[in-house]
């Protein structure tokens, strides 16, 4: 408790000499120094291409609506290899936590096809 005391009335003290140095140069009589002007150019950044899309019916559909909104398709095949009910549940907390746009009843049937992109993806199909 006490070095927790000494280490805010030290921190407090060095905040108030950096104000009142700070405030005794403002009010100086020299002429304030010229600053180098800051020079903007415009950069391109050439992005990654995204535009890979699930193959499949319905659940593929569902996918790239829904999952591609915020990840690649690289990406989550990239992922590790997850059992079933792991993707259930990172595809409920997409669902509950960041907002994605997918009904509950959804969840199983996405789940499932994630999963089985996923396998095959790791197994070089």
């Amino acid at each position: 408790m006490t070095q927790i005391r000494h280490r805010t009335i030290r921190a407090a003290f060095l905040i108030g000499v950096t104000l009142a140095q700070g405030v005794a140069s403002a009010q100086s009589s020299t002429p304030p120094s010229k600053h180098r002007a800051i020079r903007l150019t415009s950069q391109k950044i050439t992005l990654p291409f995204g535009n890979q899309a699930f193959a499949g019916g319905d659940a593929a559909k569902l996918a790239n609506s829904r999952c591609l909104l915020c990840h690649s398709k690289d990406m989550i095949e990239a992922q590790p290899l997850m059992s079933l009910e792991t993707w259930k549940k990172e595809v409920d907390k997409m669902r509950t936590e960041y907002g994605c746009p997918l009904r509950a009843d959804q969840t199983a049937g996405l789940a499932e096809f994630i999963s089985q992109t996923a396998s095959a993806t790791a197994a070089g199909e």
